[in-house]
């Protein structure tokens, strides 16, 4: 029977202010690129930990999130913070739930994988108010590109809680907004779509009615109902994992 659980985390939220006025957006920016490395240096820490695949693959993720940020960054002319080095951060905020979620993360497992969620939960809502704050539909877009990929990055660490027969509540988003997120299906969305849809390309084993791993840029999971063991650049009409 699954058991309840509530993280013991005590999060310091990360208040954005409204976007008024310019300064106040480039802040808020800034604030958002430094969020994507707070999440890749924490999972990588718990990957290094635990070695557990979501940690692996999602602090990839976060590292393209970086860039993208970066890029639109440079294209308001901001230059992109320089690292202090890992796990030091010029926003004393983030510096503080820095340190908070990666002292709960080294408790347990379960404990890793409730501050990865939270860090989502977080995320997305960061995301989403910059995006309804802006005029701009650079910011827009690019928001919208970053919340899908947290979804999808949320759901991965809800789910594998739940096969520990461990229930997440949610703590940032609201209740309703939460069930829905969870109860989707991985998608990979906006407007320019990130790094696009993988559909299985690349060489790789199929076996059977299984299910078959490829190799292309990043790694993608498909399934396919096809027989054989030979190596081929075929399409699928499998679903293929996003690398957002």
């Amino acid at each position: 029977m699954k058991k309840p659980y509530v993280t013991s985390i005590l999060f310091i939220a990360l208040a954005l202010p409204t976007l008024a006025i310019e300064p106040i957006e480039r802040q808020a920016l800034i604030d958002l690129y430094e969020e994507e490395r707070v999440a890749m240096e924490l999972y990588q820490g718990f990957n290094a930990q635990y070695d557990l695949r979501p940690f692996a693959n999602i602090s990839s993720s976060e590292q393209r999130h970086r860039e993208i940020m970066a890029d639109l960054l440079k294209s308001f002319d901001i230059t992109p913070p320089k690292s202090l080095g890992k796990g030091k951060f010029k926003n004393p905020t983030l510096q503080a739930i820095y340190n908070q979620l990666s002292a709960e993360g080294k408790v347990s497992v379960e404990k890793s994988l409730a501050a990865a969620a939270l860090v989502e939960e977080t995320d997305i809502r960061d995301l989403e108010h910059v995006a309804k704050a802006s005029d701009s539909d650079e910011v827009k877009d690019t928001c919208e590109i970053l919340i899908t990929a947290s979804e999808n990055h949320l759901r991965a660490f809800v789910r594998n809680l739940e096969n520990r027969a461990v229930i997440y509540t949610p703590q940032v988003l609201p209740e309703k907004l939460f069930k829905e997120i969870i109860s989707q299906e991985m998608s990979c969305g906006g407007k320019r779509q990130c790094d696009k849809q993988w559909k299985g390309k690349g060489k790789g084993k199929r076996q059977g009615k299984g299910q078959g791993k490829g190799q292309g840029k990043g790694q993608g999971k498909g399934q396919g109902k096809g027989q054989g063991k030979g190596q081929g650049k075929g399409q699928g009409k499998g679903q293929g994992a996003c690398r957002c």
